[in-house]
């Protein structure tokens, strides 16, 4: 993400090589017999981290943010991060 800082700061609109393609980290956990949920809203984090919490052994939750999120209340374009939305 460092990179891609940089890269808003000194060229805006012009990344080059950072969007980078994630593995699915769900498989992989249940692959090594973790339990493992991919959590894409707010709304479903609750139930997902009981679920995690119940699950009896290892458990790995997939947290979907917005590319834009650089940190806790920072955007990449410079912005505040906007409230959380429930689906």
């Amino acid at each position: 993400m460092a990179i891609r800082r940089r890269q808003a700061r000194d060229y805006p609109g012009h990344p080059i090589a950072t969007d980078l393609t994630n593995p699915d980290f769900v498989a992989l956990a249940q692959a090594f017999g973790a339990w493992g949920r991919r959590v894409e809203t707010t709304s479903e984090f609750p139930e997902a981290l009981q679920a995690a919490r119940g699950s009896g052994g290892v458990a790995l939750l997939h947290l979907v943010t917005d590319l834009e999120d650089i940190a806790l209340g920072r955007r990449l374009s410079g912005g505040a991060t906007p409230a959380p939305q429930s689906s």
